[in-house]
């Protein structure tokens, strides 16, 4: 038999008051591990492109609101600029018909 004997009587260093109220490190669960990586994701798109353009940018549907004058005079811009398309359809028909009767 050996002589070894363990030594209770080994002090450990002191640790500070700072380093036993410290959490412990846990690992993150999948789904943590999924919202970082979307995190890390939308940081290379941002260096990719300037997004620093929409800084400021108030995109809430608070000014999405119309009058009744607003509505009617969208209306009339409309109804014009569906008579022009209307009346350029016609003449390019009746220009593809001539065409069509000189062959």
């Amino acid at each position: 038999m050996t002589n070894k004997r363990v030594r209770d009587d080994i002090s450990l260093p002191a640790v500070s008051n700072m380093q036993d109220h410290r959490p412990k490190k846990r690992r993150l669960s999948d789904h943590e591990e999924d919202d970082c990586e979307g995190e890390k994701a939308l940081l290379i798109i941002k260096k990719m492109f300037n997004t620093k353009r929409f800084v400021g940018r108030d995109d809430r549907d608070t000014k999405m609101e119309a009058s009744f004058g607003d509505m009617t005079k969208e209306e009339k811009r409309s109804e014009r600029l569906g008579r022009t398309e209307d009346r350029e359809q016609l003449r390019l028909l009746e220009e593809n018909a001539r065409h069509q009767r000189m062959r």
